[in-house]
């Protein structure tokens, strides 16, 4: 188990990068490395393509429902950008954490609730935080660095050096 599952957040921002022609070879693709990954570390092959399908539903389906919603690509530059992603996360990703629930339950009859929660919670926040920071960070024009006076810079690096020791601290 861990904190964040930071493919959610990832998938979901290459299909937002992406035109909506290459959505189902990225989707094979998410498909076929989740299926890989879960097969390398031991989990059988009915559990695997369990995971791996829910894996690529997750993002199908939020980029479908995100571009539905907006009509064009998302780039955060309109708070609508934000609330959609909000609803994502918490709405599609809690549909889809149920789909995924019911494999480990099925599988290995681990506990529905706790594995749905479990799951609800690290692809929501993978949706949350890595899907904005990947897409500004790739479709931003403006650097924000050279932006920034001298003492702007300083003031950065030194809250970004708090930041991850109290990061490693908690973790």
């Amino acid at each position: 188990i861990s904190v964040i599952w930071p493919a959610s957040g990832v998938a979901l921002a290459i299909l937002f990068l992406s035109p909506r022609r290459e959505w189902p070879i990225i989707l094979a693709i998410v498909f076929v490395t989740n299926l890989i990954s879960n097969l390398v570390f031991g989990t059988s092959f009915w559990a695997s393509a369990g995971f791996a399908l829910v894996n690529t539903i997750e993002p199908a389906l939020g980029g479908w429902v995100t571009t539905r919603w907006l009509g064009k690509r998302i780039n955060f530059e309109r708070l609508t950008d934000v609330l959609t992603l909000i609803a994502v996360a918490t709405l599609v990703n809690g549909l889809t954490a149920l789909l995924g629930a019911l494999v480990p339950t099925l599988m290995f009859g681990a506990s529905f609730r706790n594995t749905w929660v479990s799951w609800w919670i690290l692809d929501g926040l993978s949706i949350l935080a890595i899907t904005p920071f990947i897409i500004t960070w790739i479709i931003d024009d403006a650097p924000v660095l050279p932006a920034l006076s001298t003492s702007q810079r300083i003031e950065t690096f030194i809250w970004l050096v708090i930041l991850c020791g109290m990061t490693w601290f908690m973790f």
